[in-house]
């Protein structure tokens, strides 16, 4: 599959809280409310094309820098998640430790990281943990005790004692 803009358009649109304006809707001047306009942006909407192209040059250096590779679907959720990232760094406050509005406070898990970031962290975890094993079978070397046990294992009639060493 080759992945397009439209298809990262509608992972942006369906991983994120944020809406996204397609090329399409660009053209025909509609959904210019959205909060991520497909080739502008202004004060409080952030530019896709824009986002893209700093996305994509972060996910092709996080690859080769973690030797991963990722399936057509973690790549969409990969840009889906930075371009969230790039657009709440967009806003002043986007760093800050806590936000409150009325009664409602909202305190920030990891100082310095974005909700989009986190997710994208994640993802790229999520991948060198599947691609790595904490055991390779190659090189071990199996003894008598591994290979009988607990079968040849005996109980034994005492407790097990402290010896003092002299």
């Amino acid at each position: 599959m080759t992945i397009t803009t439209e298809d990262i358009i509608q992972y942006v649109n369906a991983f994120t809280f944020l809406s996204c304006q397609t090329a399409a809707e660009s053209s025909a001047t509609t959904n210019t409310d959205a909060d991520i306009l497909y080739n502008s942006q202004s004060s409080n909407q952030g530019n896709f094309l824009l986002f893209y192209g700093i996305a994509d040059a972060q996910i092709t250096s996080d690859l080769a820098k973690n030797s991963i590779t990722m399936s057509d679907v973690q790549k969409l959720r990969a840009y889906a998640y930075f371009i969230q990232h790039l657009w709440e760094m967009k806003f002043k406050d986007w760093d800050a430790k806590e936000t409150s509005i009325n009664n409602d406070k909202v305190v920030k898990g990891v100082a310095g990281v974005t909700s989009g970031l986190a997710a994208y962290n994640e993802l790229i975890a999520e991948i060198i943990r599947a691609g790595s094993s904490s055991v390779l079978n190659t090189g071990i070397v199996r003894h008598a005790d591994d290979i009988y046990y607990p079968s040849e294992f005996k109980d034994v009639p005492f407790d097990d004692v402290e010896m003092e060493v002299i």
